[in-house]
């Protein structure tokens, strides 16, 4: 993502976690007790919104962001959920796969786009 980021000229730094980071909800992912990635979310009335999902090189490509998928969708069931939303840079290839799990393109703020799963 540090790729991404320096496209866009947005910095990662301090503030920028505090801002949209430091008061979500926060998970590591392990896979067979190794760190492969993280993920934060934030719970409002009825919609969680997924602000990112990042995982190490080697784990991409080997089903666990669709694990990450299935487990969120668990989540949603249980608290109410009727919607999931994130966001994802534009020239991202992750959004033809989020558009194939039934999410769409709501709204174009480049260099993000705005996506939604309504439940």
């Amino acid at each position: 993502m540090a790729a991404e980021l320096a496209r866009a000229d947005i910095v990662w730094d301090g503030a920028w976690h505090r801002t949209y980071y430091e008061q979500n909800d926060n998970f590591s992912v392990f896979f067979k007790d190794r760190w492969i990635g993280f993920l934060s979310l934030e719970f409002v009335p009825g919609r969680l919104f997924v602000h990112t999902v990042q995982l190490t090189e080697s784990a991409q490509g080997r089903m666990h962001g669709y694990r990450i998928y299935q487990w969120l969708l668990k989540r949603a069931a249980v608290a109410d959920i009727q919607e999931i939303g994130c966001k994802a840079f534009i020239d991202s290839s992750v959004i033809s796969l989020y558009e194939r799990l039934g999410f769409e393109i709501v709204a174009t703020d480049p260099p993000l786009c705005s996506m939604r799963l309504k439940i």
